[in-house]
């Protein structure tokens, strides 16, 4: 538990939110059952020229998903802020929160696992 609460203290936003690595990490440790994630955002790709980030098509994410979860059933469950059912449905600099609940909301419901709203 220590460990964890210091790699998250560690980590720093550059403005991306790099779901589709994320995952692809996760996956590559063939001993992971259960995977967590947390997101404050949709999924990007970093963008150095802007310092920002560059939406991902989520289909690709859950497709790709789906084909290294094809054998291992590893369960995963997604969190994201409540505050994002409220918001206003209008994309502000491309960001859609609802388009990120659907999101994180599908990977979960594929992959066994649930979405939690915190």
């Amino acid at each position: 538990r220590a460990d964890a609460i210091r790699w998250i203290s560690d980590l720093a936003a550059n403005g991306a939110t790099q779901t589709d690595d994320a995952l692809k990490e996760a996956f590559a440790n063939l001993d992971v059952n259960t995977i967590i994630l947390l997101s404050d955002g949709q999924p990007t790709r970093a963008n150095l020229k802007t310092g920002g980030g560059e939406l991902i098509d989520t289909s690709k994410i859950l497709d790709q998903v789906k084909a290294w979860n094809r054998l291992r059933n590893v369960k995963i469950h997604t969190f994201c802020f409540k505050a994002f059912e409220s918001m206003n449905a209008q994309p502000q600099n491309g960001f859609d929160p609802k388009k990120c609940l659907e999101f994180l909301e599908e990977l979960a419901t594929q992959n066994g696992g649930k979405l939690s709203k915190v």
